[in-house]
């Protein structure tokens, strides 16, 4: 049973137009905060990938002044048909200088021979190098860019580098087409 009010006396709770007038102030407040996290998101993912460059860098380096020499560009294995495969990149070579000294020691670079034969064969990756080749290293890996499929099957990165033999052109361009369609904008 409702008690009937008094005289003098205001209602209890909120009327309609103050429940407005606080929604109306609460999405304010949400319209200027969202954004600014958001902001502050993008930098914090900004700092991380610059500081995972500066650590490419400077295994880079390390590398240089242990061998003399920068990493190779490309390096691989000779495959059954005697045809030397340039498909191992730099990233590699650095895996030492960047506590992954582990995965570098189970890699065979001798029978690496990589994602694609020029000849069409197909794959040739050596059974020792498969689980390496699906590997995903944090390091490499730009905590701004979602993880997009891969075209062919390589150890991820989101560091631009070439690795593998080139694709015969009509595959080049599939690749780069779908590639492009997926990828997100980075502007």
């Amino acid at each position: 049973m409702v008690r009937p009010r008094e005289k003098g006396r205001p209602p209890e709770g909120f009327t309609v137009v103050e429940l407005l007038v606080v929604l109306g102030v609460f999405s304010l407040v949400m319209a200027l905060v969202v954004p600014a996290v958001q902001s502050s998101r993008e930098n914090s993912r900004r700092l991380d990938c610059a500081s995972r460059l500066k650590q490419i860098m400077l295994a880079t380096e390390a590398f240089a002044s242990q061998h003399l020499h920068y990493p190779e560009y490309s390096s691989g294995g000779i495959d059954g048909q005697g045809v030397k495969h340039w498909n191992v990149c730099p990233f590699v070579e650095i895996l030492p200088f960047i506590d992954q000294v582990d995965v570098f020691r189970r890699i065979n670079r001798d029978r690496w021979i990589g994602s694609y034969d020029s000849y069409g064969s197909g794959q040739l990756y050596s059974g020792q190098n498969a689980e390496f080749v699906k590997l995903s290293i944090p390091l490499y890996q730009c905590p701004r860019i979602a993880d997009i499929p891969a075209v062919v099957i390589t150890a991820r990165t989101s560091v631009p580098e070439r690795i593998g033999t080139p694709l015969p052109r009509r595959q080049r361009l599939t690749a780069l087409t779908r590639r492009t369609a997926m990828e997100p904008s980075s502007g």
